[in-house]
């Protein structure tokens, strides 16, 4: 079950832009500490939290977010939620 949720996390929630799995150049410039993607279960609930990089835009910088996935064992998901969104200048 943690490996669907991890690929659920991936692929469906954040289809659109892209999951980091190593640091990036400029990340530590955001005063924000990199992690890999992590998979946990805690009671009853799989939590998925991995770093995201959004999709870009005109400008001449990269935006970060964390994305956390809580999903029930039973297959209902509980919560996603962002965190600790930064933009560097590239």
């Amino acid at each position: 079950m943690e490996r669907v949720t991890q690929l659920y996390h991936e692929e469906i929630v954040n289809h659109y832009e892209h999951d980091l799995s190593s640091e990036p150049e400029k990340f530590n410039e955001g005063g924000k500490e990199f992690s890999k993607p992590t998979v946990n279960t805690e009671g009853n609930l799989i939590i998925s939290k991995m770093w995201i990089h959004e999709r870009g835009g005109m400008l001449p910088e990269d935006t970060y977010h964390i994305s956390i996935l809580t999903i029930h064992k039973d297959g209902k998901i509980v919560n996603h939620e962002t965190k600790d969104r930064f933009t560097v200048q590239i």
